[in-house]
Order: structure tokens, then C-alpha cells, then sequence
């Protein structure tokens, strides 16, 4: 199992923290490398980490004592120290420090663990896709024997997104300043310490003037108003050849911003360097590793910077120069009617991805209806090519939290990522390294086609493919129910919460029941419980609060675990906890897949509240749509934006559905019912039709009933409520 940089121990970063620790109480220079040292909570944790690396003796041992990975720390430090533990982790990992080379003047040299020594030293390799995508050389290198299977193909499109896009998080900046300004104090002096002072202060001045956030303020300001717009958790578009013009000034200032950030950090570079030709001769190890990681993170934010200016540069030059290049319209969010806007056809057009609030307008024109009112069918559909010269990126800002201070706290960062796979030349290079690739995962199909996971990855149309029966009997061990009069979740949302509650209770009174004490197995808490999986935050939060209250008030003492109180991690542990566990477990989007409920009887029912579909102004998801759409135009589809929504947006969606489903039926020993509550499904016109053709057809046929007046498989699955 080998981990990436992210989860992996530094013993740089380890060290020096010790380092500092060992004099933090008696005298305190400002040099610290490590912030958090002032934290009591964070110097024991050192402590752990480092009698926990000393005492490793056995390659499970070592495996978990070079790991940060919160999931490999002692449950403890979660209660004891809060949800900083992550951040603390993350500031002692080789991400965030690199590591000592190989062939470093010191012993430690001999015991670092970097990814690429994992790689080439083991035959048989479990990594996650983003580590696969970060290190492609070194696996290339193994030779042309290598075996790859991608599990969890369907989150592959997402994991090299990530992977493939550039970030320049403006915290890495501030933190940047103050590293430089705490190793000054420290360093030897001479020209070259003075030197890397002057240029450092240059760069103190553009974040003391705070002309940076100001002009990231006022992109959010004038891209991101309207309706659906919450200061703090704003995430705009900057450069799209599939976006307005509207704030191109802003952005243009923002640009020139970075363009002079990756110029003092340029110069930072020069004078550091000025500084170690100075000095090597009498520094001692320590002091110039910390000199080469200062010159890592000045060459970062500059090649970030850099990299995004080119994207912005290149995209807005041509759409000002060719104001026909840019396909879609400026917009207004804050217009009252959504329906007048097609991007807003698609219904629930503004969730966050792991649960923002929802603004859902219910409309019932999804638009996957052609003009003439027939639904799209995607086979019917071609693509054609896109105009030359089209940018395969598409750039963003987003706010990170609510400004706390002044403006140089002010969190947000600024990306670049991929629009098409396929069209990436990165990506092309991974498709091509392997001669052997298996793409494995549960959910690959969606409506029983591989057309939309082979598009979006950028495979060949002859791959082949191979879909295996699955071992469970999903006619006999699970039901599927689709309610059909559910209030609107748009027009009704605290209504629709508390009906979710009020069901959710009669159900415990009537099916939950309590372990005997005397149980043989040794087990307590509370079987035939429910996990109920929301798409936004404010709906799991009060769902969980509407239940609890409404459980009380029936003198049930059924526990409801909020995912929101307890984080994903910790709230699933509680729900399957032998000894008391059990009850229900609400939550988002980060218990819609990857979680598995092992004891048959403490899950019985999985509660959806709707449709999971993505959030539709995001910028990634709204360029991709806005690409297909232009395919389609170009092959002269009658309704390229139905099209778009047919071919990408609803199979998108009917992916997730499907990895909701799957929490229920783990083993041929569950048995439970589905409950989607969201009357999307219901209906008998073209659309809704529709709806169920790619939701429902995506689900495994055990799960559909056939409707005996219309012969329409899933029809029987929609029902009334009563």
C-alpha cells in the first residue's frame, strides 16, 4: 500500500520541528520552522510521532510509524486536539517539507520512505489515482511488464482533474512570507542575507498593501454576485473560451497581480541562491536543507504563477480579439425566473459538491427535451470537432471560508484545470505508458452503456469491456422505492426535512429495535438502522435535527449521528460500532461511496433525499457541459444544450445514484430497502421518462419493478407515499 507525499511522514520536517521544540520553552528566536509549535497538543504529537518511528521494528509497524495519515493516529489525538489534527499532519508531511535525498550527509538519509523508493522497491503496488497520476515516470521506468488496474475507475475523471490541474493557494504565499521573514533572523549574516531580505520585504509590501486579495475580492464581487452567491464559499470563473466576458477587468488585474508575484518570487530565487553560493562552504547540513526547500517553494508559487497567467492570458486574448469565440453569454444569477437562463435548464443548478446549500427551482424543463418537446436520445446524438485553436482550460477562484481580519487573511485560491481528458496531452501520456490497464469499479455503465465513461476518460471506442453478473440476489434481498408525492424540495424544504423525519421515526418505532444484553456475539446498540445520504449540508443538518427532536418527543431513544457533528470518518465508525453502534447515520456526500456497513443487521434501509446532481455553475462541470454542447452544435444537433444535458450532466449524476445504492446490499447476508425521495421520478411525460431511463436504468435490474399498465421497467418503483 504505498501512500502519497501528502500522507507520508518527513523526517526533514520531523527534525527540524524537534529541533525547534527542544528550545521553544527557554528561549524563542521567531525562527521556528514549524507554526504550530506553539500548541502544547502539537509538540506532544511530535513526541508520539517520533517514539512511534524510533520503536518501529517490523514492516507493519514501519508502514503506519511514516505515515500522517489521520487514520493511522491513535483515535486520541482526534478527541484530545479537535480538527486541527489534519492540518498539523499535513505541516509534517513530505508534501509540505520535502524529504532528504538518498545521498544526504546525514544518517537519516538511510530511513526516509519516499514515494519513489515505495514504488521501485515492492512488486505488488496498491496506490490511489492521484499518487498513479503524480508519478507515471516512475512507474513507466519499471519497464513494459507492468500490470495497472484503476479500481474505482468511475472517480478516475475527477482524481486526474485533480491531478493534472495547477493551484496557487494565496495561503501558501502568506505562510511563504513568513518562513522567509523567521529564517532571516536566523540566517548568517552578509550580503547575501540582506540581499534575500530586500527581496523578501518586496514581497511583504504587496501582501502588507493587499492588493493581491483586494483584486481576488473583486473577481468574487463582480463574477460570482447574484443569487445563490455566499461570501466566503464564492467559486467564480476567470478564463473560459465557454464563459462571458463580464469582469474581464478584474481579471486582467488579478493576472498582472501574479504576474508581479511570480516576479518577486523570481527574484527571491535569485538572491537564495545568491545566498547558498555565499555560505555553502561553512553551512552545516541542516542549514542548507532548509535553504534548498525555501528555494523549492519560491520556484512553486513562481511556476504557478506562471502557468495560470499563460492559461488566463491565452483564453481572454482570443476571446477579446474574437468576441464570437466566446459560446456562452454573460449571465445574471439574480434573475427571479432561472428557467429564462438555459444554464439554470438543469434542475438543482446551484449545490456545492460535498454539500453547500442547495438552491433548487424545481422546474421541470431539465432540459433534455429537444425544441419540439422530445426527449434527447445521446445515441442518436453526434459530436463534431471543436473550433481550432479552442483552450483545453478552463481557470477559477475560490473562497476557502468567511474573511476573518484584515484582507491578507483572506483565503482563497486560484486554478487551472483540464476540460476534456481526452484532450490533455498529460493524460494522453498516461493512456499510452501502460501496455496492460484494467479500469475496474462497480458503477462504470450508466443505463447498461459504457459510452459516457469511455468519452469522458478519453478511451479508445474499441476498448474492450466486461461486465461480470454481480453475487448478490438484488430481487430478493432489496426494494427499491421512489416516492411520488414527496413535497418539492425547492418549494417545500423544511417541510420536506421534517417529512423525511417524521418517516424516518415511525420506522424506528415500529422496525429499529435494540440489541439484547444477552446477545451471543457480544453485541449492543441497535440493529435494522438507516444511513441517510443528503446533498447539501443544510438539508443533512436539519434532517438529523428535525429526527432527533421528533424521536425524543416519541421517548424513543434511537441515536441519530450527524456526519456534520462528528466528521464522515468518525460518524461511520460510531454507526458500526459492535458494542454500540447502530441507529441512524445522516450525512453527505462523503458517505455516498466507500463506506461498508460489515454487520448485516444494522443497516436496513439507505434514505436519498433526491437526484445527486452535480452542481451545475461549478466551473469544471459547466465547461464540460458547455464543451459537449459545442460538439453537438458543430454536428449540427438540433438542441446542442439538450444534448450537453442527455449526454453529460444526467449520466453524471447517475453515477453518484449508483454509488448511494451500493451502500445498502454489501453481502449476500444484507437485506434492506432504497428509499429515493425526490418526485423527479415520477410522471408520465417524455422528461421524466426520461429521468428514469438514465437513474433507474443505471441501477442493477433486480432493483426494478415493471409498471403493468405501461410495461415500463422501474415504473412500479414510483409510488405514493401512502
Amino acid at each position: 500500500m504505498v501512500k502519497g507525499r501528502s500522507n507520508r511522514l518527513s523526517l526533514r520536517a520531523l527534525t527540524s520541528a524537534l529541533a525547534d521544540a527542544t528550545a521553544f520553552g527557554s528561549r524563542r528566536t521567531g525562527g521556528e520552522r514549524n507554526r504550530f509549535l506553539a500548541q502544547v497538543g502539537f509538540r506532544e504529537l511530535l513526541t508520539y510521532m517520533t517514539l512511534r518511528f524510533l520503536a518501529s521494528s517490523d514492516i507493519e509497524h514501519s508502514w503506519a510509524a511514516r505515515s500522517v495519515d489521520p487514520v493511522d493516529v491513535p483515535a486520541f489525538f482526534i478527541d484530545y486536539v479537535g480538527r486541527v489534527l489534519p492540518v498539523w499532519l499535513e505541516s509534517l508531511s513530505q508534501a509540505a517539507n520535502g524529504e532528504y535525498s538518498a545521498n544526504a550527509a546525514t544518517p537519516l538519509a538511510e530511513h526516509t520512505d519516499m514515494v519513489t523508493e515505495a514504488l521501485s522497491g515492492h512488486r505488488l503496488l496498491l496506490a490511489n489515482h492521484a499518487l498513479l497520476l503524480a508519478h507515471l515516470g516512475d512507474l513507466a521506468a519499471m519497464g513494459p511488464q507492468v500490470l495497472l488496474i484503476v479500481d474505482e475507475a468511475h472517480q478516475l475523471e475527477d482524481a486526474a482533474t485533480s491531478a493534472l490541474s495547477t493551484v496557487l493557494d494565496y495561503r501558501a504565499v502568506v505562510n511563504l512570507h513568513a518562513d522567509l521573514d523567521a529564517w532571516a533572523r536566523s540566517a548568517r549574516p552578509g550580503p547575501g542575507r540582506d540581499g534575500v531580505r530586500t527581496a523578501a520585504g518586496n514581497l511583504g509590501l504587496l501582501l502588507d498593501h493587499e492588493q493581491f486579495p483586494r483584486a481576488a475580492a473583486q473577481v468574487f464581487d463582480a463574477r460570482g454576485a447574484g443569487a445563490g452567491s455566499m461570501i466566503g464559499s464564492r467559486t467564480v470563473t476567470l478564463a473560459s473560451d465557454y464563459a462571458g466576458t463580464s469582469g474581464v477587468g478584474q481579471v486582467r488585474t488579478l493576472a498582472a497581480l501574479m504576474t508581479r508575484l511570480a516576479g518577486q518570487c523570481k527574484a527571491l530565487t535569485g538572491s537564495i541562491g545568491a545566498y547558498l553560493s555565499e555560505n555553502r562552504a561553512v553551512m552545516d547540513f541542516f542549514e542548507t536543507e532548509r535553504v534548498q526547500s525555501l528555494l523549492s517553494a519560491t520556484g512553486q508559487v513562481t511556476s504557478f504563477s506562471d502557468a495560470i497567467v499563460a492559461d488566463i492570458n491565452d483564453i481572454i486574448g482570443r476571446a477579446l480579439a474574437e468576441p464570437d469565440r466566446a459560446t456562452a453569454p454573460d449571465h445574471d444569477d439574480s434573475q427571479e425566473d432561472p428557467e429564462d437562463d438555459p444554464r439554470f435548464a438543469a434542475e438543482e443548478a446551484l449545490e456545492t459538491a460535498d454539500g453547500g446549500d442547495e438552491q433548487d427551482d424545481d422546474q421541470d424543463r431539465a432540459d433534455t427535451e429537444t425544441r419540439s418537446g422530445e426527449p434527447v436520445d445521446p445515441d442518436a446524438v453526434p459530436l463534431g470537432d471543436l473550433p481550432p485553436g479552442a483552450c483545453n482550460r478552463v481557470v477559477y477562484a475560490e473562497e476557502l471560508e468567511q474573511l476573518r481580519g484584515d484582507l491578507r487573511h483572506y483565503k482563497f485560491a486560484i486554478t487551472s484545470s483540464p476540460i476534456e481528458l481526452g484532450e490533455d496531452g498529460a493524460w494522453q501520456q498516461f493512456l499510452t505508458t501502460f501496455a496492460r490497464t484494467y479500469y475496474v469499479s462497480a458503477t462504470l455503465r450508466v443505463a447498461g452503456r459504457w459510452d459516457f465513461i469511455r468519452t469522458r476518460l478519453g478511451l479508445p471506442t474499441g476498448i474492450a469491456t466486461l461486465a461480470l453478473d454481480t453475487p448478490f440476489n438484488m430481487n430478493t434481498q432489496a426494494e427499491l422505492v421512489c416516492f411520488s408525492d414527496f413535497p418539492s424540495w425547492a418549494e417545500q424544504s423544511e417541510g420536506s426535512m421534517r417529512t423525511v423525519a417524521h418517516q424516518l421515526a415511525g420506522y424506528a418505532q415500529q422496525s429499529l429495535t435494540a440489541v439484547p444484553e444477552d446477545d451471543p456475539a457480544g453485541r449492543g446498540g441497535f440493529d435494522g438502522g438507516a444511513m441517510v445520504l443528503t446533498t447539501a449540508r443544510s438539508t443533512a443538518g436539519g434532517i438529523a435535527e428535525y429526527l432527533a427532536t421528533e424521536l425524543r418527543r416519541r421517548g424513543n431513544d434511537t441515536p441519530v449521528l450527524s456526519a456534520l457533528v462528528l466528521g464522515n470518518r468518525r460518524g461511520v465508525r460510531e454507526f458500526t460500532d459492535p458494542g454500540h453502534g447502530g441507529g441512524f447515520l445522516v450525512g453527505t456526500r462523503g458517505l455516498w461511496q466507500g463506506v461498508d456497513v460489515a454487520d448485516a443487521k444494522r443497516l436496513r434501509i439507505v434514505w436519498i433525499n433526491k437526484l445527486p446532481f452535480a452542481p451545475f455553475a461549478a466551473p469544471v462541470i459547466e465547461a464540460r457541459r458547455a464543451v459537449v454542447a459545442e460538439r453537438a452544435l458543430a454536428a449540427h444537433a438540433e438542441d446542442p444544450d439538450a444534448a450537453a444535458t442527455a449526454m453529460y450532466y444526467l449520466p453524471l449524476a447517475a453515477l453518484q445514484l449508483q454509488q448511494a445504492v451500493g451502500r445498502l446490499i454489501r453481502s449476500e447476508r444484507h437485506r434492506g430497502i432504497v428509499v429515493i425521495s425526490d418526485r423527479k421520478l415520477a410522471g408520465a411525460t417524455a422528461l421524466r421518462r426520461a429521468y428514469r431511463r438514465t437513474f433507474l436504468g443505471s441501477l442493477d435490474p433486480g432493483l426494478l419493478r415493471t409498471d403493468e399498465d405501461t410495461g415500463e421497467l422501474g415504473g412500479a418503483n414510483v409510488v405514493p407515499m401512502t
